[in-house]
């Protein structure tokens, strides 16, 4: 490693950096030059990403939400609570640990009250957020890094590694995705409470550093209450002082004494919102929430090596990107397969050349010690985190990986035999790199657009995913229901139906992926597949809320279209899984009167009544069946007048008291119901037909005219 000038570069500010035309130029001069170049180049790097729509998890944070759509108002309850109790409820089980992230669901909950769901307003502030930290990561490398380079001012290693760090595709998923905000803030801030560190360590007057010293505080508090993963600073600050600064050892301690303080404030504030300091056994039985919980421990650290080896391999080629490692994306190995086995080869060896490397204050050793320290929190070893692996996890660690490539490429490369023969080598592979970078940064945003272009684009890199399988499908479900055209709305239909169908086969305990593929039958109008969809459903989860919401809604639906079979067997697997309920009953007989099977249809609505005595909608049916089935008129009054009692504003109820009393020649009484029913419907023209009978009934004839007149205008009004 280079070893530091005290003297020479103990102020940065004070280097002049030579230029190819050997004209000095003052360092704070170009360091000025260097931050407007990261902050452009960082924003236009994600420019396109501000017209796109919400996608993904912000449904989780902002746009289902129901604590963020409070917005002024729903910052208390963002600050005392789980960051997904808004989202899933206050009786909800919540994930293994909990969740409290608070600083970035303020700053959606602001949004929302200034601006409403305003997706452009959320786009932007990501990439200025980025933009600012990337600013402050060159400010804070050029004071860490005090290195003699004797080259171009946009070959520093500070620039280099920022632009390095700015251009990797492997944080679109941070900065495309509004949600992400947490990684951006949560960085930004421990940036900043770093840099008020190495302040402190240069600061002489005593009011400055105790100043210096409650901005390192609250600045990495705020970065606790961004994303609590940033705990790995607590080692890694202290680290980079023993790296990088030549300071007493009592002064870097007292230096970073605020960090562990703002530390004990944070687990107290997290304590007291969610009830528990670090567990709050909440135990997992989904698949998509704990992807290990069917195997062997073996297998379980054999396939997180595996996802560790596939981080280093998309931080050196970040190619193909998803945002989904979902279940069965990533595969279960075992000790026996060489891709667990080589990559703990590998990270033993990089744990021994960082032990070695951490006594002989190597430098690509610290890149190493960086890298693995940052991934360690999301790496499984410790804590589940609920998926296999994701990118946006290496986005602090990815600094490390840049770090170590900037210093290969500006250090080290130059000393070789290969730099003599080819002097402009070390500037065309930069310019190779941080350009096939940019273009796939800005080309991978893209993919970022909305749900739609997301799942269907990453759908295709995660096949092997149940979860970006069912999404697209349910992508494509909600696309067609937009679609005007006919052709094209069956052609999306048919579309999700193959990618839930995949996603099923690859987890057929899939709940939510059976609701969404029985809505799909249900648009295809092929009930049947639908009804065996939400079976299979509430095979899986009894009281499924969206399966029961759906059999019913596929009832009702197939009983309007004359369909009874489907409505019986609808509500049929409802009172399998459901128990009896009196909704369900009067179904099954309204069904069954429909197939004029009286019997049963008697069956089920007696059977309603015994369950609840006052539900109406079943002694209205009753009545009707007495009265047209069975022609016993006194029975079906009998119903009916107990269903007007328990509703007196239903207008099938009067109009059946009305009819039934005039078929049983009680014409005043039949004229007093049907009265009281157009006065709730006046445009019925059934209504007048019956009225106008009656009339005749009583022998006015006069009245019996005007109804029948009414009825022909309004039937021919609505003929038109």
């Amino acid at each position: 490693m280079q070893k530091h000038k005290k003297n020479k570069q103990a102020n940065p500010k004070q280097v002049t950096i030579e230029l190819n035309d050997k004209k000095p130029l003052s360092a704070l001069k170009t360091n000025r030059f260097q931050i407007w170049i990261i902050a452009l180049f960082s924003f236009l790097l994600y420019s396109n990403t501000l017209f796109f729509s919400y996608t993904l998890d912000d449904t989780l944070v902002i746009t289902e939400n129901k604590f963020t759509k409070e917005g002024f108002s729903g910052i208390k309850k963002i600050l005392t609570t789980d960051s997904f109790v808004g989202f899933l409820g206050e009786n909800k089980n919540l994930l293994p640990g909990g969740r409290y992230r608070p600083l970035s669901q303020i700053s959606f909950a602001i949004e929302y009250g200034l601006f409403g769901l305003n997706p452009f307003i959320g786009h932007l502030i990501n990439v200025i957020l980025y933009s600012f930290l990337c600013v402050l990561l060159f400010l804070t490398l050029k004071k860490l890094l005090l290195f003699s380079q004797k080259a171009e001012w946009y070959l520093s290693l500070p620039f280099i590694t920022t632009i390095l760090f700015a251009s990797h595709p492997i944080h679109t998923e941070v900065v495309a995705n509004i949600k992400g905000r947490d990684e951006i803030m949560g960085l930004l801030f421990v940036l900043s409470s770093f840099l008020f560190v190495l302040k402190y360590l240069t600061a002489k007057n005593k009011q400055k550093k105790i100043i210096l010293w409650s901005l390192t505080l609250i600045s990495f508090l705020l970065a606790l209450l961004s994303k609590e993963n940033v705990v790995t600073f607590l080692f890694v600050i202290p680290v980079t002082l023993y790296f990088f600064r030549k300071e007493m050892f009592i002064q870097k301690t007292i230096s970073v004494i605020p960090l562990f303080v703002a530390m004990i404030v944070f687990v107290i504030i997290r304590t007291k919102a969610l009830g528990f300091v670090v567990g709050n056994n909440v135990i997992q039985n989904e698949l998509l929430n704990d992807p290990y919980i069917h195997i062997k421990s073996s297998e379980k650290f054999a396939t997180i090596f595996f996802t560790l080896w596939k981080y280093i391999q998309l931080l050196v080629f970040p190619h193909p990107l998803t945002h989904d490692y979902y279940p069965k994306q990533i595969p279960i190995i075992n000790w026996s397969d060489y891709r667990a086995f080589l990559p703990l080869l590998v990270y033993i060896g990089l744990i021994i050349f960082c032990i070695w490397g951490f006594f002989k204050k190597n430098f690509i050793a610290f890149g190493v010690l960086f890298y693995i320290a940052c991934l360690s929190i999301a790496s499984n070893i410790a804590f589940n985190v609920g998926t296999f692996m994701n990118e946006r996890f290496v986005f602090a660690a990815s600094l490390g990986f840049c770090l170590i490539l900037a210093y290969l490429l500006l250090i080290i490369f130059p000393k070789s035999k290969l730099q003599n023969s080819f002097p402009n080598i070390v500037k065309t592979i930069l310019i190779v790199i941080i350009g096939l970078y940019s273009v796939k940064t800005f080309s991978r945003n893209f993919a970022w657009k909305n749900d739609l272009t997301l799942f269907t684009t990453d759908v295709k890199t995660s096949q092997n995913s149940a979860k970006v399988n069912v999404s697209a499908g349910n992508a494509l479900l909600e696309d067609a229901k937009k679609e005007k055209e006919d052709n094209l709305k069956i052609k999306k239909y048919n579309e999700a139906k193959a990618f839930l169908i995949k996603g099923l086969k690859i987890y057929p305990e899939y709940v939510a992926g059976w609701v969404l593929l029985g809505s799909n039958y249900v648009y295809l109008e092929d009930y049947e597949q639908a009804n065996n969809c939400y079976e299979n459903c509430l095979r899986l989860s009894k009281t499924y809320p969206y399966a029961i919401t759906n059999l019913k809604s596929l009832g009702q639906i197939a009983f309007n279209k004359k369909k009874y079979d489907i409505t019986i067997k609808s509500y049929k697997i409802l009172l399998k899984f459901q128990g009896e309920k009196a909704e369900t009953a009067y179904w099954l007989g309204m069904a069954y009167a429909e197939k004029n099977n009286i019997d049963s249809a008697l069956f089920f609505l007696n059977s309603s009544l015994k369950l609840d005595s006052n539900y109406y909608q079943s002694y209205n049916k009753l009545g009707e069946i007495y009265g047209k089935q069975k022609n016993d008129l006194k029975s079906a009054i009998y119903y009916l007048q107990k269903a007007y009692n328990l509703n007196k504003t239903d207008v099938q109820i009067l109009q059946n008291l009305g009819v039934a009393y005039g078929i049983n020649g009680n014409f005043n009484e039949s004229i007093s119901y049907l009265e009281k029913a157009i006065k709730l419907d006046s445009s019925n023209y059934e209504l007048y037909i019956n009225l106008g009978g009656s009339y005749m009934g009583i022998k006015d004839m006069i009245k019996a005219k005007e109804c029948f007149n009414k009825a022909e205008h309004l039937k021919s009004a609505k003929n038109k």
